[in-house]
């Protein structure tokens, strides 16, 4: 498509990505008491590294085929509706599997956080996944 003169946009998921960040997240704050990074740091930080992926392999192809394009890679941040559903009721699990314990622990420092049974594994935090009507 580029190579018949389209401008293209390449868009990208990131949710299993998003998950790992929150590991690492969580394993850092464990081990060495190192504070949590916010869940949507975390979704920033693989737009940017998924994004800069695509924007080297993108580039290196253009190259290959002799295309003298920009490639560039864009944040972006969405607009939801502030009724969406699923802010009442989060579905989206993230991070680690807990012990029933562990889940009313963690409840205690964040009172807000959403636990459920996941898949006979354990208990694990679920966030709103509400539907994008806009990019901001």
């Amino acid at each position: 498509m580029i190579e018949e003169g389209y401008n293209v946009v390449v868009t990208h998921g990131n949710g299993s990505q998003v998950g790992f960040g929150l590991r690492r997240s969580e394993i850092a704050h464990e081990v060495t008491g190192m504070p949590e990074v916010p869940l949507v740091n975390c979704g920033a930080d693989t737009q940017g590294r998924i994004g800069y992926q695509i924007q080297q392999a993108l580039t290196n192809e253009l190259a290959k085929r002799s295309i003298n394009k920009k490639v560039a890679t864009i944040i972006t941040q969405v607009e939801v509706s502030k009724d969406d559903p699923n802010f009442k009721i989060p579905t989206k699990p993230v991070g680690s599997f807990f012990t029933l314990e562990q889940a009313e622990e963690m409840k205690k420092v964040h009172p807000d956080w959403i636990f459920i049974e996941d898949s006979g594994r354990g208990y694990r935090r679920v966030v709103p996944s509400p539907r994008p009507i806009n990019i901001v």
